[in-house]
């Protein structure tokens, strides 16, 4: 709703106009600082969002060498078996 000033006995004209203008201006001036947060929380949220996906890429690239050193491991464990001589160690080599 928009407001209209009624121009009272003795204002001119100019009077009501500019203070419609100002009134204007300050609603642009509003806008316009609505439109800048708005633009910057969405670079924040976006900041955030490729923050969780770099932390989701560095726990899975955990996972992953977690189970590669696992496999190591068990490979290793089952080679220092076989120099052992404590069973037959065809499968590992064959």
């Amino acid at each position: 709703m928009e407001y209209h000033h009624e121009i009272a006995p003795g204002e001119s004209e100019s009077d009501a106009e500019k203070e419609r203008r100002s009134r204007n201006l300050e609603k642009a001036a509003h806008s316009q600082q609505k439109a800048e947060w708005d633009a910057e929380k969405e670079g924040i949220d976006q900041m955030a969002d490729n923050f969780s996906d770099d932390i989701r890429e560095q726990a899975d690239l955990v996972k992953s060498l977690k189970k590669e050193r696992d496999s190591l491991r068990m490979e290793m464990d089952a080679e220092k078996k076989c120099k052992g001589g404590t069973f037959q160690c065809d499968w590992l080599n064959g």
